[in-house]
Protein backbone atom coordinates (compact mmCIF):
# COMPACT_ATOMS: atom_id res chain seq x y z
CA UNK A 1 0.00 0.00 0.00
CA UNK A 2 2.64 2.68 1.17
CA UNK A 3 4.71 1.15 -2.58
CA UNK A 4 1.02 2.45 -4.10
CA UNK A 5 0.67 5.95 -2.88
CA UNK A 6 3.94 6.89 -3.13
CA UNK A 7 3.70 5.70 -7.02
CA UNK A 8 0.74 7.75 -7.37
CA UNK A 9 2.53 10.96 -5.80
CA UNK A 10 5.24 10.26 -8.21
CA UNK A 11 2.78 10.03 -11.12
CA UNK A 12 0.69 12.90 -10.35
CA UNK A 13 4.32 15.31 -9.70
CA UNK A 14 5.26 13.92 -13.24
CA UNK A 15 1.75 14.92 -14.68
CA UNK A 16 2.23 17.84 -13.13
CA UNK A 17 5.16 18.68 -14.43
CA UNK A 18 4.21 17.50 -18.29
CA UNK A 19 1.42 20.03 -17.67
CA UNK A 20 3.01 22.96 -17.19
CA UNK A 21 3.89 24.73 -20.62
CA UNK A 22 7.75 25.75 -21.22
CA UNK A 23 6.20 29.44 -21.36
CA UNK A 24 5.19 28.85 -18.07
CA UNK A 25 8.49 27.86 -16.23
CA UNK A 26 10.52 30.08 -18.38
CA UNK A 27 11.33 33.81 -17.49
CA UNK A 28 9.98 36.85 -19.92
CA UNK A 29 13.05 37.87 -21.69
CA UNK A 30 14.02 41.28 -19.80
CA UNK A 31 13.42 43.52 -23.25
CA UNK A 32 9.91 42.74 -23.68
CA UNK A 33 9.05 42.88 -19.83
CA UNK A 34 10.09 46.04 -20.23
CA UNK A 35 8.86 47.02 -23.18
CA UNK A 36 4.71 46.16 -21.30
CA UNK A 37 5.81 48.24 -18.74
CA UNK A 38 6.48 51.02 -21.55
CA UNK A 39 2.92 50.23 -22.87
CA UNK A 40 1.30 51.31 -19.52
CA UNK A 41 2.94 54.56 -19.57
CA UNK A 42 0.95 55.69 -22.35
CA UNK A 43 -1.90 53.54 -22.65
CA UNK A 44 -4.69 53.60 -19.98
CA UNK A 45 -8.16 51.99 -19.16
CA UNK A 46 -10.47 54.45 -19.58
CA UNK A 47 -12.29 52.87 -16.44
CA UNK A 48 -10.67 51.47 -13.51
CA UNK A 49 -10.53 47.64 -13.35
CA UNK A 50 -10.20 47.64 -17.05
CA UNK A 51 -8.52 45.80 -19.35
CA UNK A 52 -4.98 46.20 -17.38
CA UNK A 53 -5.93 45.42 -13.81
CA UNK A 54 -4.51 41.98 -14.47
CA UNK A 55 -1.01 43.56 -15.63
CA UNK A 56 0.12 43.34 -11.91
CA UNK A 57 4.46 43.72 -12.76
CA UNK A 58 4.54 42.70 -9.02
CA UNK A 59 3.20 39.49 -9.09
CA UNK A 60 5.88 36.33 -9.42
CA UNK A 61 3.65 34.84 -11.93
CA UNK A 62 4.55 34.78 -16.00
CA UNK A 63 3.21 37.56 -17.77
CA UNK A 64 2.54 35.29 -20.74
CA UNK A 65 0.26 33.40 -18.63
CA UNK A 66 -1.41 35.75 -16.30
CA UNK A 67 -0.68 39.20 -18.48
CA UNK A 68 -4.28 39.58 -20.72
CA UNK A 69 -3.74 39.85 -24.20
CA UNK A 70 0.14 38.58 -23.83
CA UNK A 71 1.25 35.48 -25.96
CA UNK A 72 4.57 34.35 -25.81
CA UNK A 73 6.71 31.68 -27.48
CA UNK A 74 10.27 30.20 -27.32
CA UNK A 75 12.54 31.59 -29.97
CA UNK A 76 16.13 30.57 -29.81
CA UNK A 77 16.05 29.58 -26.56
CA UNK A 78 14.28 33.11 -25.09
CA UNK A 79 10.93 33.63 -24.14
CA UNK A 80 9.66 36.46 -26.17
CA UNK A 81 6.11 37.97 -26.93
CA UNK A 82 4.66 37.19 -30.17
CA UNK A 83 0.66 38.86 -29.81
CA UNK A 84 -0.61 41.70 -28.24
CA UNK A 85 -4.37 42.01 -28.10
CA UNK A 86 -4.76 45.34 -26.49
CA UNK A 87 -8.04 46.14 -24.77
CA UNK A 88 -11.15 43.85 -24.38
CA UNK A 89 -13.08 44.17 -27.58
CA UNK A 90 -16.24 43.87 -25.83
CA UNK A 91 -18.90 46.45 -27.28
CA UNK A 92 -19.73 47.73 -24.18
CA UNK A 93 -16.10 48.61 -23.17
CA UNK A 94 -15.07 52.37 -23.26
CA UNK A 95 -11.45 50.42 -24.31
CA UNK A 96 -8.31 51.87 -24.08
CA UNK A 97 -6.81 55.90 -24.35
CA UNK A 98 -3.37 57.17 -24.91
CA UNK A 99 -1.11 56.83 -27.64
CA UNK A 100 1.12 54.34 -29.16
CA UNK A 101 4.33 55.29 -28.10
CA UNK A 102 7.24 54.49 -30.64
CA UNK A 103 9.32 53.62 -28.00
CA UNK A 104 7.32 50.75 -26.51
CA UNK A 105 5.51 48.09 -28.85
CA UNK A 106 8.74 48.44 -31.70
CA UNK A 107 11.28 46.93 -29.54
CA UNK A 108 8.89 43.54 -29.65
CA UNK A 109 11.02 42.01 -32.97
CA UNK A 110 9.34 38.49 -32.80
CA UNK A 111 5.80 40.48 -32.35
CA UNK A 112 3.24 38.51 -34.91
CA UNK A 113 0.64 39.78 -34.31
CA UNK A 114 -0.60 43.73 -33.15
CA UNK A 115 -4.07 44.46 -32.48
CA UNK A 116 -5.36 47.24 -30.82
CA UNK A 117 -9.04 47.31 -29.86
CA UNK A 118 -11.08 50.62 -30.46
CA UNK A 119 -11.00 52.82 -28.04
CA UNK A 120 -9.94 56.45 -27.61
CA UNK A 121 -6.13 56.50 -28.56
CA UNK A 122 -5.05 59.69 -30.55
CA UNK A 123 -1.67 60.33 -32.41
CA UNK A 124 0.40 58.84 -35.00
CA UNK A 125 0.97 55.64 -36.18
CA UNK A 126 4.79 55.90 -35.48
CA UNK A 127 7.22 54.63 -38.68
CA UNK A 128 8.78 52.08 -36.56
CA UNK A 129 5.98 49.65 -36.90
CA UNK A 130 7.04 49.05 -40.34
CA UNK A 131 11.12 49.24 -39.60
CA UNK A 132 11.18 47.47 -36.58
CA UNK A 133 8.95 44.83 -36.46
CA UNK A 134 9.13 42.56 -39.37
CA UNK A 135 7.31 39.37 -38.19
CA UNK A 136 4.31 40.94 -38.37
CA UNK A 137 1.32 39.18 -39.79
CA UNK A 138 -1.64 40.89 -38.42
CA UNK A 139 -2.07 44.65 -37.69
CA UNK A 140 -5.41 46.06 -36.60
CA UNK A 141 -5.33 49.45 -35.12
CA UNK A 142 -9.32 50.21 -36.02
CA UNK A 143 -11.91 52.84 -33.93
CA UNK A 144 -9.47 55.35 -32.89
CA UNK A 145 -8.69 58.64 -33.39
CA UNK A 146 -5.29 57.72 -35.12
CA UNK A 147 -4.59 60.81 -37.28
CA UNK A 148 -1.53 61.88 -39.83
CA UNK A 149 -0.78 59.71 -42.82
CA UNK A 150 -0.14 56.05 -43.72
CA UNK A 151 3.47 55.41 -43.18
CA UNK A 152 5.13 53.84 -46.08
CA UNK A 153 7.39 51.68 -44.07
CA UNK A 154 4.64 49.77 -43.47
CA UNK A 155 5.49 48.03 -46.78
CA UNK A 156 8.56 46.85 -45.02
CA UNK A 157 6.59 44.23 -43.29
CA UNK A 158 6.53 41.23 -46.36
CA UNK A 159 5.24 38.91 -44.16
CA UNK A 160 2.37 40.46 -43.38
CA UNK A 161 -1.79 39.25 -43.99
CA UNK A 162 -3.88 41.57 -42.70
CA UNK A 163 -4.03 45.75 -42.51
CA UNK A 164 -7.09 46.74 -41.19
CA UNK A 165 -6.49 50.90 -40.17
CA UNK A 166 -10.22 51.18 -40.76
CA UNK A 167 -12.47 54.01 -38.51
CA UNK A 168 -9.64 56.69 -37.98
CA UNK A 169 -9.08 60.18 -39.23
CA UNK A 170 -6.20 59.38 -41.60
CA UNK A 171 -5.45 61.63 -44.50
CA UNK A 172 -3.16 61.48 -47.40
CA UNK A 173 -2.73 59.06 -49.98
CA UNK A 174 -2.90 55.18 -49.69
CA UNK A 175 1.18 54.70 -50.48
CA UNK A 176 1.65 52.71 -53.49
CA UNK A 177 3.59 50.24 -52.60
CA UNK A 178 0.91 48.62 -50.29
CA UNK A 179 -0.32 47.64 -52.84
CA UNK A 180 2.95 46.13 -55.26
CA UNK A 181 5.05 45.55 -52.36
CA UNK A 182 3.47 43.20 -49.87
CA UNK A 183 3.52 39.66 -51.40
CA UNK A 184 1.26 38.09 -48.47
CA UNK A 185 -1.17 40.64 -47.95
CA UNK A 186 -4.48 39.43 -48.35
CA UNK A 187 -6.85 41.53 -46.33
CA UNK A 188 -6.43 45.68 -46.55
CA UNK A 189 -9.37 47.84 -45.01
CA UNK A 190 -8.53 51.15 -44.75
CA UNK A 191 -12.59 52.75 -44.90
CA UNK A 192 -14.05 55.31 -42.59
CA UNK A 193 -10.69 57.60 -43.17
CA UNK A 194 -9.91 61.04 -45.13
CA UNK A 195 -7.69 58.95 -47.54
CA UNK A 196 -7.53 61.30 -50.78
CA UNK A 197 -5.80 60.42 -54.19
CA UNK A 198 -6.09 57.53 -56.51
CA UNK A 199 -6.27 53.95 -55.79
CA UNK A 200 -2.52 52.39 -56.78
CA UNK A 201 -1.77 50.13 -59.02
CA UNK A 202 -1.68 46.25 -57.96
CA UNK A 203 0.98 44.39 -58.46
CA UNK A 204 0.76 40.92 -60.65
CA UNK A 205 1.59 38.84 -57.77
CA UNK A 206 -0.64 40.34 -55.45
CA UNK A 207 -2.80 38.18 -53.50
CA UNK A 208 -5.44 40.28 -52.15
CA UNK A 209 -8.51 38.94 -51.40
CA UNK A 210 -10.37 41.70 -49.40
CA UNK A 211 -10.03 45.17 -50.14
CA UNK A 212 -12.45 47.85 -48.21
CA UNK A 213 -11.71 51.54 -48.98
CA UNK A 214 -15.22 53.05 -48.82
CA UNK A 215 -16.36 56.48 -47.26
CA UNK A 216 -12.80 58.19 -47.87
CA UNK A 217 -12.19 61.44 -50.55
CA UNK A 218 -10.63 58.80 -53.04
CA UNK A 219 -10.92 59.69 -56.83
CA UNK A 220 -9.99 58.78 -60.20
CA UNK A 221 -10.63 55.07 -61.49
CA UNK A 222 -10.08 51.93 -60.30
CA UNK A 223 -6.42 50.61 -61.75
CA UNK A 224 -6.26 49.11 -65.30
CA UNK A 225 -5.12 46.03 -63.29
CA UNK A 226 -7.27 43.93 -60.00
CA UNK A 227 -5.89 41.11 -58.15
CA UNK A 228 -7.24 37.88 -59.73
CA UNK A 229 -7.87 36.33 -56.13
CA UNK A 230 -9.89 39.66 -54.85
CA UNK A 231 -12.81 38.00 -53.49
CA UNK A 232 -14.58 41.32 -52.12
CA UNK A 233 -14.07 45.06 -53.04
CA UNK A 234 -15.66 48.53 -51.07
CA UNK A 235 -15.12 51.81 -52.20
CA UNK A 236 -15.95 55.32 -52.77
CA UNK A 237 -15.03 57.49 -55.73
CA UNK A 238 -15.38 61.66 -54.46
CA UNK A 239 -16.91 64.02 -54.57
CA UNK A 240 -20.40 62.23 -54.84
CA UNK A 241 -19.23 59.32 -52.64
CA UNK A 242 -20.96 57.03 -54.70
CA UNK A 243 -19.88 53.25 -53.83
CA UNK A 244 -19.27 50.48 -55.73
CA UNK A 245 -19.27 47.18 -53.72
CA UNK A 246 -18.11 43.63 -54.76
CA UNK A 247 -19.29 40.87 -52.09
CA UNK A 248 -19.45 37.51 -52.29
CA UNK A 249 -22.39 37.58 -49.85
CA UNK A 250 -24.62 39.08 -52.75
CA UNK A 251 -27.65 37.65 -53.94
CA UNK A 252 -27.78 38.85 -57.57
CA UNK A 253 -25.72 38.09 -60.88
CA UNK A 254 -26.41 41.28 -62.67
CA UNK A 255 -24.72 44.80 -62.60
CA UNK A 256 -26.18 47.71 -62.73
CA UNK A 257 -25.49 50.08 -65.81
CA UNK A 258 -21.84 51.55 -65.01
CA UNK A 259 -19.36 52.66 -67.70
CA UNK A 260 -15.84 53.58 -67.94
CA UNK A 261 -12.49 51.79 -67.68
CA UNK A 262 -13.13 51.06 -63.78
CA UNK A 263 -16.52 48.70 -64.71
CA UNK A 264 -13.98 47.39 -67.01
CA UNK A 265 -11.72 46.02 -64.55
CA UNK A 266 -14.04 44.92 -62.48
CA UNK A 267 -15.24 42.38 -64.98
CA UNK A 268 -12.15 40.78 -65.84
CA UNK A 269 -12.14 39.73 -62.01
CA UNK A 270 -12.73 35.82 -62.60
CA UNK A 271 -15.42 35.95 -59.39
CA UNK A 272 -17.70 38.94 -61.75
CA UNK A 273 -16.77 36.74 -65.03
CA UNK A 274 -18.63 33.80 -63.17
CA UNK A 275 -22.41 34.30 -64.23
CA UNK A 276 -23.44 31.63 -62.10
CA UNK A 277 -21.77 32.43 -59.05
CA UNK A 278 -23.46 34.33 -56.80
CA UNK A 279 -21.62 37.84 -56.94
CA UNK A 280 -23.30 41.22 -57.57
CA UNK A 281 -21.48 44.67 -58.33
CA UNK A 282 -24.08 47.64 -56.61
CA UNK A 283 -23.81 51.20 -57.06
CA UNK A 284 -25.05 54.02 -54.13
CA UNK A 285 -25.06 57.30 -54.98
Amino acid sequence: MEFCNTFLQLLTLILTLLSISPTTQQQLAALDLNVLHQITDTLTDVKNGGFFSTWNFSSPENPCSSFAGVTCSVINGQLRVTALLLGTGLSDSPGLAGTISPDGIYALSELTQLILYPGIVTGFIPSQLGRSLKNLRVVSLTNKRLTGTIPETISELQNLHTLDLSHNKLTGVIPPMLASALPELKVLVLAYNNLAGDIPEFSAESQLIHLDLRNNLLSGTLPETMPATLRYLSLSIAPTLSTISVSSTATSSSPVSFAGPQFAALLRLPFVRRSAAPYSISIHT
